[in-house]
């Protein structure tokens, strides 16, 4: 399946979104990380903390690509099962203190980014 990525900026501010995806071309990478400006804030989902889906990353593989695009100010997981991820709290804060340089967090319903 091809997904759509999107990229858009907002003043000075420059945002990924990348959802339902499951792998990354090199050429999309290589575009999003050399030819787009610079990511400020990269939006990726990820279904499972580490289980493998045939349609979406699971957490490992977005925090490698968050490593990979290295997003200025912000890092926001979506999509993910809540059957499959502890409570929002909880797994924020395993975030910052597994990915402490990352500053990335799971996103929410009713967030609202200010670009």
């Amino acid at each position: 399946m091809v997904s759509l990525g999107f990229a858009f900026s907002k003043g000075e501010t420059n945002v990924v979104y990348l959802s339902d995806i499951s792998r990354m071309p090199e050429k999309t990478a290589k575009y999003i990380i050399n030819i787009l400006p610079p990511t400020d804030i990269l939006i990726v989902d990820s279904l499972t903390l580490n289980e493998q889906h045939n349609t979406h990353y699971c957490l490992t593989e977005a925090i490698c690509l968050i490593k990979q695009i290295k997003p200025r100010r912000a890092a926001y997981i979506v999509g993910m099962n809540c059957d499959k991820f502890p409570p929002h709290d909880d797994m924020n804060l395993m975030l910052k203190e597994e990915y402490p340089d990352l500053n990335v967090s799971l996103a929410y319903d009713g967030l609202v980014l200010d670009l």
